[in-house]
């Protein structure tokens, strides 16, 4: 049996990346919509193009690194460094990852995909910025140990993420990446 997690996910449906006039309205209607989905749910969601933010922010609240709560699902975003097959085949991906997906503006001539791993147990640590911090250095372990950088803008929990039309690549399923509880002592430093 599949174990669920939360994460937000916008009810709009897109075919190709949302434009800037879009974003604004995603942002505001994406923080009222915490959804508790297995991995199978979370990738349907992905290919019918909804927008996620993999943070959950407390409830009432604005989507800002300021008021989260806890993450679960880390989403490795790479616009360059990486082919879907030199991902496919990375040890680390193999074992933690639960799945791969070439992002709206993917070609094979230029390649931009997001690894997505799922935590065993959320990251909530006793204040938002603790867990902000925890959550960079997460980021930063995750790139370390797959040995390419992804971009650093999405280094932040309640960074909205724009999916896919594309079919997603299932790693297995059922990865959990194990808690390290040197991201929240290393996030001290």
């Amino acid at each position: 049996m599949t174990k669920q997690f939360m994460i937000h996910i916008s009810k709009y449906k897109n075919t190709y990346k949302p434009k800037d006039t879009f974003i604004g309205t995603i942002s505001k209607e994406i923080v009222t919509s915490r959804t508790e989905a297995t991995v199978e749910e979370f990738m349907a969601f992905v290919e019918e193009g909804r927008t996620i933010c993999p943070g959950i922010v407390l409830e009432g609240t604005t989507r800002t690194d300021k008021n989260i709560e806890s993450v679960q699902v880390v989403m490795l975003d790479y616009d360059d460094g990486i082919t879907l097959e030199e991902a496919l085949n990375n040890p680390f991906v193999k074992e933690y990852a639960a799945f791969i997906y070439p992002t709206f503006s993917h070609k094979d001539s230029a390649p931009r995909l997001r690894i997505v791993f799922i935590l065993e147990r959320p990251l909530s640590l006793e204040t938002a910025e603790a867990t902000r911090k925890a959550y960079k250095v997460l980021y930063k372990d995750l790139s370390d140990k797959i040995g390419v950088a992804p971009d650093a803008t999405n280094a932040t929990p309640t960074k909205m993420i724009y999916d896919t039309n594309k079919k997603c690549i299932s790693i297995n399923l059922d990865n959990r990446l194990p808690y390290d509880e040197s991201w929240e002592t290393n996030s001290i430093n």
